[in-house]
């Protein structure tokens, strides 16, 4: 028997509150009411540094990307609305801002 639940979080989205539920069976997430399409991006494995407006530099590592954005992955908590700028190897600093946060991951829209 496959054990389903749902996880109710509440998602802002460029200053909206949106909900959204995500119903998890086994290690499937299915997105449900609230969702906001994005442009499709291609997965890759790029490390990177994010200097966040206070100073500090945070690791992550840049798990897929498109023109508009991408999604990070950290060990510390990003916060929803910062402007930040990315570091990649070969790259000059890309600002951001941080879409959303959630369970060691980041959505950035670049500006």
């Amino acid at each position: 028997m496959v054990k389903s639940e749902t996880d109710e979080r509440l998602v802002i989205v460029s200053g909206t509150i949106l909900s959204q539920s995500i119903e998890m069976t086994g290690t499937t997430k299915r997105r449900t009411a609230g969702w906001v399409k994005r442009a499709d991006r291609l997965p890759v494995h790029l490390t990177g540094l994010l200097h966040l407006s206070d100073g500090r530099k945070i690791g992550v590592v840049v798990t897929d990307m498109s023109a508009q954005g991408c999604k990070v992955s950290a060990h510390h908590l990003l916060p929803i609305g910062a402007i930040v700028q990315l570091l990649m190897p070969g790259r000059d600093l890309m600002p951001a801002s941080i879409r959303w946060s959630m369970l060691g991951k980041a959505g950035l829209f670049f500006l």
